[in-house]
C-alpha cells in the first residue's frame, strides 16, 4: 500500500536504510540502546517526533552497523 502524505510532511526513511544492508531492527536497538518500541515505530513510520539525544543514538548506531556516513538527510526525509 502506497502512504500519501500532505505536502510539508517531514517522514522516516528508517526501513530502506535497513533493508537496503539487511540490519535488524533488533541489532540497530542494541547497538542504539534505543528501545525496540521506538525502532519499529521509526521503522514503520509512525513515529511523530523524536528527542535530539534519540536521534543522536540512532545516528551513531547507524554509522557504526554500515560502516558509512549517516546523516539526518539519510534517515528523515521531508516531502
Amino acid at each position: 500500500m502506497i502512504q500519501r502524505y500532505p505536502i510539508g510532511m517531514v517522514t522516516w526513511n528508517l526501513k530502506p536504510i535497513l533493508d537496503e544492508r539487511k540490519i535488524t531492527r533488533y541489532a540497530l536497538s542494541k547497538r542504539s540502546g534505543l528501545a525496540m518500541g521506538t525502532i519499529y515505530a521509526m521503522y514503520d513510520n509512525r513515529s511523530k517526533q523524536v528527542g535530539l539525544e534519540t536521534l543522536s543514538s540512532l545516528l551513531k548506531a547507524l554509522r557504526e552497523l554500515t560502516g558509512e556516513e549517516v546523516d539526518m538527510g539519510d534517515v528523515l526525509r521531508y516531502t
